[in-house]
């Protein structure tokens, strides 16, 4: 009787431990697909960084040398281009910090 009741009790804790085990893998599966979104998030965090920045760039040196067919034109289009520095500014600043977080978040993941 006590050996019946032995091995109920062993078969109760492998279908525990195969539980334990299979839980454990899906979260070992589920961190890895969370850490690789993060590094391509981060990835693209840092493509979008690199192209603000080039496009700040490049609105810097020219815009001073915007023209339009008449003087009230160019001034407009210099203004709009003044205006459009100053937007990317902060555009830059916002990817930056995320380049931070996604930082931030990979090494927590690792």
């Amino acid at each position: 009787m006590i050996s019946w009741f032995n091995k109920i009790q062993e078969w109760r804790r492998e279908v525990e431990e195969r539980r334990a085990r299979a839980q454990r893998q899906r979260d070992m599966e589920l961190r890895k697909a969370q850490l690789q979104e993060c590094k391509e998030l981060r990835l693209i965090t840092i493509n979008n960084v690199r192209y603000i920045s080039s496009y700040l760039n490049t609105l810097h040196s020219v815009v001073n040398c915007v023209k339009g067919s008449t003087a009230a034109e160019t001034k407009r289009k210099r203004n709009q281009a003044r205006k459009k520095i100053s937007w990317l500014e902060g555009k830059l600043k916002e990817e930056k910090a995320m380049v931070d977080y996604w930082d931030m978040r990979v090494k927590k993941l690792s």
